[in-house]
């Protein structure tokens, strides 16, 4: 009995001092698995902020689209009212010159006015006369 307890301490003994080499793969297969599942949830972190980051990229195009729309508006607003102001202009240069053209004719009708008020006078003069 002695040597069969002698035999299972010095086994104990060499397997304590075998285990490495006989079970090598476990402790590499642990830090294997601790480094696969901190790779997978950092992995998931990134895919989950890849997705926000895409997101806010959507939102940002939606957005430059919209103004992009609403700068093409106020150039084609901008466009209409310089082509109104043009007409405008073109329109008070017109009537400045027949205002002008009014005048010399309200002139040449009050020089024809004082002249036959003048023969008025003379003529009212041949008839008191």
């Amino acid at each position: 009995m002695i040597e069969l307890l002698g035999g299972i301490a010095i086994g104990g003994v060499a397997m304590y001092f075998a285990k490495d080499t006989i079970f090598p793969n476990t402790k590499k297969a642990n830090e294997a698995k601790s480094q696969t599942d901190a790779l997978f949830a950092e992995n998931e972190r990134i895919a989950k902020r890849n997705k926000e980051l895409e997101r806010q990229v959507e939102d940002l195009q939606a957005e430059n689209s919209r103004i992009k729309k609403e700068a093409k508006k106020q150039i084609d607003d901008q466009d209409d009212l310089e082509d109104s102001v043009s007409r405008m202009k073109r329109e008070i240069r017109s009537l400045q010159l027949q205002n002008e053209e009014l005048q010399k004719t309200i002139q040449e009708y009050k020089a024809t006015c004082d002249t036959l008020q003048a023969q008025n006078s003379l003529l009212k003069e041949k008839l008191d006369a």
